[in-house]
């Protein structure tokens, strides 16, 4: 935007009784946009700063639907789209508003910096990320909300010509070519020049500018949809400050009213909006740009259940936290971080509402109010067949091992695809300023992974000191039961032979140390717990129950197999043969009552059993 374009849009806004405070001017710079800053000192000493924007200078609702019949924010966007592309129009509704506002449209950016027009160099930047993963859905959805659009436009008028590319979306779009997309219809949004008033790119267009710069009908109109939105000339000029003081209203006549409430504003400092409690994947997404160190980055986390488990849920744990993304939505003047940490459920739900799954935000702020829904949740999914409380300590340990271990997969992913795209060749141009604001976003999501698994940590870590004597590790096996810890290591000192055998995990040691000791009758005491709950777990072991990983650990083991040298003959087992029944018992106690203790280093998980 040039300056005389600014200049002209203040001087419109004049004309048509917008009131601008005195003591700020507007400026303009390539790398920095458009900012506003206090020319005195002590702007707002003597009194608060204060737009007023009459009614008839906002873009709103009422608009679309005198035009098109229709109302609603993808209307509202249509006729964005056509006032600034119909250069020609012969319809007197649209020549008025056009002449309206002209200023205010002349002086829009071209380009709104959303991952939405980035080229796939640049989209590669984002891989491994939500943001990431989601444009090409987001993309999808902007494509059907056009086009649902068209279909109601070209009942009216067939006069409408679309591109080939356009015509092919139309009947491809879950399956499109991400590379014909950005040549064809994207470079054209881009690029601005030739653009049909109709067509998808203007729709696109229309689309950024909404969510870049739009406002809640609701502050001038509070008998709306809460969904309606408006466009404010001159204030949406007002960049944002996370922390900023300010208050939005109205008055008798709908004119909207921005008043900043800070004090001491002091000259040179810029004068800001409050665009609401935005996390970095918010503001990049709508707004094309990131805030360095925003404390108010928050990460999705994702869980798709089969809905048969949703109703499961939602039928027996009614108090397990499902929320969905409308529990999160604030509005821009809501500067709590709501819904963040604990989000209002709507009632009612039935399992189909969670066909696009269950959404879980992560922040810095309360990292552990953050967790808790999902670690109750994980306690439901993880407990055994229905039978163990989800609260039981197995299953809260397991629920902490498997949320650890979600979010290390989700950080590493980030972290590795960063590392490939370094080295990897270009065939578009990657802009700087794209690359530092992916840069500023994947640090936020890292940075708030990072917090959660220190938080997991100190969990785990509490959990462990309370519950140390109703535990066991095979550190412990190894250093307590010393005749066990002797066999295993002349095992593995033997021959050849026997050192082909080998334990993927230590949940096969765990195996073989409780069926031999079971089968011999020589439990330590310190562990009678285990021999009690083995006992019982035994009287209830039906004959046939001989699970599949039993058989494969039993013929490594203690089968003769084809070569009988390859036998494993510990403890004396070759004179009071163990039998596959024994193995299988163990093993599915050991499965049924232990859980895996994850090693974010890469180590293999270490197996403990869980008194219960």
């Amino acid at each position: 935007m040039s300056e005389l374009k600014i200049k002209n849009l203040l001087e419109w806004g004049k004309t048509h009784n917008c009131i601008i405070p005195d003591g700020i001017s507007f400026n303009f710079d390539p790398s920095r946009g458009i900012y506003c800053i206090a020319d005195v000192n002590d702007l707002n000493k003597a009194k608060n700063v204060k737009f007023e924007l009459p009614n008839e200078l906002i873009i709103r609702d009422k608009l679309s639907l005198d035009v098109f019949g229709h109302s609603g924010t993808s209307w509202l966007k249509c006729l964005l789209a056509r006032l600034k592309f119909d250069k020609r129009s012969k319809d007197r509704k649209i020549v008025m508003l056009q002449d309206r506002f002209q200023h205010y449209i002349n002086a829009l950016p071209t380009v709104v910096d959303s991952p939405l027009v980035w080229n796939l160099d640049e989209l590669n930047l984002l891989e491994g990320t939500n943001l990431g993963n989601s444009i090409a859905d987001k993309f999808k959805a902007i494509f059907k909300e056009w086009q649902s659009l068209i279909e109601t436009l070209t009942v009216e008028s067939q006069d409408y010509v679309f591109t080939d590319c356009e015509k092919l979306l139309m009947t491809t779009i879950d399956d499109y070519d991400k590379k014909k997309v950005y040549d064809n219809v994207i470079q054209e949004t881009i690029d601005g020049n030739n653009i049909q008033w109709y067509s998808f790119g203007a729709y696109l267009w229309s689309h950024l500018i909404f969510t870049s710069r739009a406002f809640p009908e609701r502050i001038i109109n509070p008998t709306c949809s809460e969904s309606s939105v408006m466009l404010l000339p001159i204030i949406d000029l007002l960049n944002h400050g996370n922390h900023v003081k300010v208050e939005w209203s109205t008055d008798s006549e709908g004119s909207f009213c921005y008043t900043n409430l800070e004090q001491d504003i002091q000259m040179g400092a810029e004068l800001l909006n409050n665009y609401g409690a935005k996390s970095n994947e918010e503001l990049l997404f709508g707004y094309g740009f990131t805030l360095d160190g925003n404390e108010l980055d928050s990460v999705m986390l994702k869980i798709q259940l089969p809905l048969d488990t949703i109703s499961n849920i939602l039928e027996k744990e009614p108090t397990l936290k499902l929320p969905l993304i409308e529990d999160y939505t604030t509005f821009a003047f809501e500067t709590k971080i709501t819904g963040t940490t604990n989000p209002t459920l709507k009632t009612d739900r039935v399992a189909s509402d969670y066909s696009n799954g269950i959404l879980y935000l992560l922040n810095k702020i309360d990292t552990m109010a953050c967790l808790a829904p999902i670690i109750e949740l994980f306690g439901f999914l993880v407990a055994r067949n229905g039978a163990e409380s989800p609260k039981s300590i197995r299953a809260q340990f397991d629920a902490v091992q498997s949320l650890k271990n979600a979010l290390h997969q989700k950080s590493i992913n980030i972290v590795h695809t960063e590392n490939r795209n370094i080295n990897e060749s270009t065939e578009y141009i990657i802009s700087d300023y794209r690359r530092k604001c992916a840069a500023i976003y994947k640090n936020g999501q890292i940075e708030v992974l990072k917090k959660s698994l220190q938080e997991l940590k100190k969990i785990e870590k509490t959990m462990f000191s309370e519950y140390k004597n109703s535990l066991l590790t095979t550190a412990k096996v190894l250093k307590y039961d010393e005749s066990f810890s002797d066999e295993i290591t002349n095992l593995f000192c033997q021959d050849e032979i026997q050192k082909d055998i080998n334990f993927d995990t230590n949940f096969e040691i765990f195996v073989l140390w409780l069926v031999c000791k079971v089968h011999f009758n020589s439990v330590p005491k310190r562990y009678g717990w285990v021999l009690e709950q083995f006992n019982n777990f035994k009287s209830k072991y039906g004959e046939s129950d001989i699970s599949e990983g039993a058989v494969e650990l039993y013929i490594e083991l203690f089968s003769d197999g084809e070569d009988p040298e390859r036998r494993l003959k510990p403890f004396n087992t070759e004179t009071k043969p163990i039998t596959l029944q024994e193995v299988s018992i163990a093993y599915d106690f050991i499965e049924h009552y232990s859980f895996a203790r994850l090693s974010l280093s890469g180590d293999a998980p270490d197996t403990i059993l869980v008194k219960g």
